[in-house]
Formats: C-alpha cells, structure tokens, sequence
C-alpha cells in the first residue's frame, strides 16, 4: 500500500503547492499572498522553501523515518512545498509538479526499504533497538499538561497540575483491573481537564478575529472554492495514519513506535487543537490553507486503524468542517482568548519536551545497543560527545534531530566494531 500511498500523497501536495492552494512549512503561508500581489517573485518563495525544508528534511524527517520505520510529514510535505514552488503555477506547472511529487513520495519509500536490506546484510541488526529511543517520550507525554499550565499562568498552577497529574498516573496503576487503562492516559487525560478549565476560564470582549472574517471575506471564497482538493489531501493523509504509514511529529511517532496508540490520539487530538488557531487565521488572512489543515485529520486516523476506508472519510469530512467554520471559530477565539493563547503556549511546550526527550531517549537507546556487545558507557560515550559537540558547528543540528541521527549512525560503528574485534 505505502508504494501507492506515499506517492499520491506526494503527487497532490505537490499540485496543491504548486496552486497556491495549501502548503505544509507554516512560514510560507504568510508569503504566497505577497506572491499573488505580485510583491515578491516566485523564485524567493521557492528559495525561502528550500532553505528552510534542507535541513529539516535530511536531518530530522529521514533520520525518525529509519528509527522508527514510520514515515513523517516532515520527510514527504516539507520537499513537496519546495517541488511545488520550482514551477510555474499554471497547468504545465502542475502536471510537472505532480509527476516530480510522486517521484520524490516512491523514491522515499525505497530509500527506507534499501535501509531496511542494508541492515539485513549487517552482523547486527540494531532495528529492533531502536523504537527504545521513544519510550521516553511515553512518560515526558503525561507532564506536557502541567508544562504548559505554568507556562501560560504561573508556577504554582504548574506544580498544582503536575502533582494532580502524577497522583492519576500512581491511582491508575493501583486499580488498573478496574479501570483498564494505559496509566500515561489518565494521567495525561487529567492534566488536560485542568489544561483547559484554566484557559476557558479567561474570557475576553474582543472580536479581532471575527472582524478577519468580513475583512478578508475573498480569502475566505478561495479557501471554500479549493475545499475538494483539500479534502482529498486530508482524507490521504488521515488513510495513511490509519495504515500506521505517516505520523505528523515526533512525539505521535514515537509514541506509535512503541505501540502507544491510545497515547498517539490523544496527542494527536491535542495537538491538532492547539493548531486551530494559528491555521485558521493564516488561512482567513492568506486564503492558504495548511497541507494538513490544523492536523486533526491525523487523529482521525489514530482513531479508525481498523478501518482505513472510514478514516479517508473521516479525513476528507474534518477538513470540509474545518473550512467552512472558519468564521464561528474566529468568534469562539475572540470570546475564549485563553483557548488562543493555549495553542500557542502547547506547541512550545511540546516543542521543548521533545527537543529534551529525544536526546535522551536515543542516549538510552544506544547504551541498550552497546549492552548487547558488554560495551558498557560506550553508547552515552558516543552520543553525549556528539550531541555537545553538534552545538559548537556553524550551523549546528536541530537539537530534537541529533539524536535519532547519531544512533542511525551509532548503529553503523556497532557493526565496525562487531566485525573489528569478534569476527
């Protein structure tokens, strides 16, 4: 299925970015109405996405495709905004940057399987090792609640939230006969109820968003007018999460890595919400909707694995929602701006989380690795000292890439070592 999937999805991300119509790198939307006025040239879009797709693309979603063998919309829509931009928007334009999408999407799927035979031909295969790279993201997935409280109101709130947090987590386990749920659920699920009480108890007067609406109404006519295509891509992109062939980010990857689903919709769930009101105010501003719209359709897909065909409907139906209640949405933002201020507050949160997790996660993962051959500090040895030293480059790693990089690469100096001293 994957060599049919990843391509379509390439193929119309491509088409759609090549249009105008939705791209993936939040900080390209702001610039294609710049574009369409004809402020910029087509040729400074497609560099700011090139330069900003590169490194994120070959440092980050490669190295979480081959640690978790699952791939990531940082890898596949990142380079189809980039291959969308190359061309012209017209209809030759499209037809090159849809054939150039699937290209890049099938050549995606061959490079992990040619990961995938290498490894077979290796002393050591180190793929079953390295899904341990995730496992600390299941625990850091139950705090990020309390995280963010403190971040948007204060300490105390924070401590409150982590302590209500952690006491869940220590009652689920005690009566997990009764409750039968996974302890990180609940008590993430706690966290979140105090999450967002405390945002809707701020309310507001305001009705900046909503004056959006009526001020960028033909923003709005072009978003509806593209609302097939979009729900075409939501509905893909929601199949291949249902297939467990795509995730949107590192923690939901992780977390299915591990088997954690239940943990990956609710973090999808979550995330996706926290999107809502960045996605839906460039998108009434720019008439640009995201590649994935706020994300929900990932959810979406969390939720049907058993059933992929009614996650691409559910998929195509969240994005149709989305669009056309972009206005009631605006509203609810103006009188809840707490909900506002929390998308913005949980994205940072996670951000940092992960960017804190995933180093650790892949130290402890390597030292699993070294263990296997009694090489003991070996794995923290190699990885600790790359990581610190990653920081004094030029143009040093994303912190949150570092790591699944270096225990791809660990993985490889195990088997030097393997063939160096025991064959």
């Amino acid at each position: 299925m994957k060599y049919y999937l990843i391509p379509a999805i390439g193929m119309l991300a491509a088409i759609l970015a090549n249009q105008g119509i939705a791209v993936f790198n939040d900080g390209l939307r702001p610039l294609l109405p710049q574009y369409f006025d004809k402020h910029i040239q087509r040729k400074d879009l497609y560099q700011r996405a090139l330069g900003v797709s590169l490194g994120l693309v070959f440092a980050l979603g490669l190295p979480l495709i081959f640690v978790s063998g699952i791939f990531t919309t940082h890898a596949l829509l990142l380079m189809t905004d980039v291959i969308g931009l190359k061309f012209h928007d017209d209809k030759r334009g499209a037809l090159q940057s849809g054939v150039i999408g699937a290209i890049y999407g099938l050549l995606l799927v061959l490079l992990y399987e040619g990961f995938i035979v290498i490894l077979s031909w290796l002393p050591y295969n180190f793929i079953d090792s390295l899904p341990i790279f995730g496992r600390v993201l299941l625990g850091v997935f139950a705090i990020f609640p309390s995280i963010v409280v403190s971040y948007q109101h204060n300490i105390k709130k924070g401590i409150f939230t982590f302590v209500l947090t952690f006491i869940a987590f220590i009652a689920s386990l005690r009566f997990y006969d009764v409750l039968g749920q996974d302890p990180v659920i609940v008590g993430t699920v706690i966290g979140l109820l105090v999450m967002y009480v405390l945002a809707l108890l701020k309310k507001g007067t305001d009705h900046s968003n909503e004056s959006l609406t009526t001020i960028f109404s033909a923003k709005m006519q072009r978003l509806r007018r593209n609302s097939i295509p979009l729900a075409i891509m939501g509905g893909l992109l929601s199949l291949a999460a249902s297939l467990t062939l795509l995730a949107n980010e590192p923690l939901t990857l992780a977390l299915l890595s591990n088997g954690a689903s239940d943990a990956a919709i609710v973090g999808a769930l979550v995330r996706g919400i926290s999107f809502l009101p960045m996605v839906f105010t460039t998108a009434i501003v720019s008439g640009v909707y995201g590649m994935a719209g706020s994300t929900l359709v990932f959810a979406a897909g969390y939720i049907f694995m058993d059933n992929p065909y009614i996650a691409f409907v559910a998929g195509f139906i969240i994005i149709i929602i989305e669009i056309f209640s972009l206005k009631f949405v605006a509203k609810g933002m103006d009188r809840f701006p707490g909900i506002k201020d929390l998308g913005e507050h949980t994205r940072s949160s996670l951000d940092k989380l992960i960017q804190f997790a995933l180093p650790i996660g892949s130290i402890i993962a390597a030292e699993a690795m070294a263990s296997t051959f009694y090489l003991y500090g070996f794995g923290s040895m190699f990885m600790v000292g790359g990581m610190m030293l990653n920081r004094k480059l030029k143009k040093p790693i994303y912190e949150e890439a570092i790591g699944p990089l270096l225990l791809v690469v660990f993985g490889f100096i195990l088997n030097f070592v393997y063939w160096l001293f025991i064959v």
